[in-house]
């Protein structure tokens, strides 16, 4: 039995391709090597444990609800570990991405204040713009969940132009990785909750791999590396390799970027391995193929060329491999989610 996906409308009705999507999102990250650095961090004193519930819509988005000012405004936001900016849709924004979301309001806020500032951040297929609130944020409520404080800055759209978040489940994004890739470099809501007690170099959730097998056979074992990202549908790889693994498993051009498979052939491809620290993640055929209906199948890599040997291991690594991403620590984990 396959997973049967929608394919994401971010993709399909933007003449971007997916390689183009990915570099635009990336385009920061090609100059920077990855760097390993030991971090001591606390936590903020006080500040109880919390455990916030995500929605997953069709392994391809995972959401959660935050609130915003006070008294609380309720948004449903796209948790991305690769961006570091908090934005959601503004009560003036006309555009049709807004009004079929929730809007916040800063009047109907007693605690939120502008700033004067604007902010543009654009996601490759999708952009938002708008101005630079200050507000309380939570995740959870105020009296069972993790808050800011009031001057927890965030972007607020006035316009979110083109069909990209029309139809998304989630009402804005809240970006998870380090502020020093943060548009206007405003800090993101997890940088007052977790204090650190020196700055870090790194930039988002990047690892080192051993070595990368499909099946038997051995696509990389020198120099590579891999950024978790919950803002990424696909497992994106150097265009040498990815272009091994579609010729390997019969992947033929499809539309801007995918490439389509035989839905029919799905259970006699290989495995692909990804060995880190010493041990193998594997996804099957059914992890890596996007199988829209019983004659539509899409294949789930895509190519990027980044920094070298660079991978980036989105929503459909991690709907296999639970995924913990220590913020505090600057670590992640990884188990099989049964």
């Amino acid at each position: 039995m396959h997973k049967k996906f929608t394919l994401p409308t971010r993709i399909t009705n933007n003449t971007l391709s997916v390689s183009d999507f990915l570099k635009k999102k990336y385009s920061n990250f090609a100059q920077n090597k990855i760097q390993k650095r030991q971090i001591n961090s606390s936590l903020a004193q006080d500040v109880p444990s919390y455990s916030l519930s995500l929605s997953d819509y069709g392994n391809t988005q995972y959401y959660g609800k935050i609130e915003i000012g006070n008294p609380p405004q309720s948004f449903n936001v796209l948790f991305d570990t690769g961006s570091s900016n908090l934005w959601i849709p503004c009560s003036n924004c006309n555009s049709s991405a807004c009004i079929q979301h929730n809007r916040f309001k800063c009047s109907n806020s007693t605690s939120c204040t502008h700033t004067g500032k604007s902010f543009t951040i654009q996601y490759g297929t999708g952009s938002a713009t708008g101005e630079l609130l200050n507000d309380t944020v939570c995740f959870g409520n105020e009296s069972l969940g993790i808050c800011t404080d009031k001057n927890q800055g965030f972007g607020c759209a006035t316009s979110e132009p083109g069909q990209t978040f029309e139809d998304a489940a989630f009402d804005g994004i809240l970006g998870m990785a380090w502020n020093s890739i943060s548009v206007g470099l405003v800090s993101q809501p997890l940088t007052q909750i977790f204090k650190n007690d020196q700055l870090c170099n790194e930039k988002r959730f990047a690892f080192c791999l051993t070595s990368i097998s499909l099946g038997p056979l051995l696509l990389s074992s020198t120099n590579a590396s891999a950024i978790l990202d919950t803002g990424t549908s696909l497992i994106a790889g150097p265009s040498s390799i990815i272009n091994k693994i579609h010729t390997k498993i019969g992947a033929k051009n499809y539309l801007s970027g995918w490439l389509n498979l035989n839905c029919s052939t799905i259970d006699k491809l290989p495995s692909i391995h990804f060995n880190i620290g010493g041990n193998n993640f594997t996804l099957d055929p059914s992890d890596y193929v996007i199988q829209i209906d019983t004659v539509t199948c899409l294949s789930g890599f895509a190519s990027v060329d980044l920094n070298g040997n660079m991978w980036i291991l989105g929503d459909l690594f991690i709907t296999k491999w639970y995924t913990i991403f220590d913020h505090e620590n600057k670590r992640v984990g990884l188990a099989e989610a049964i």
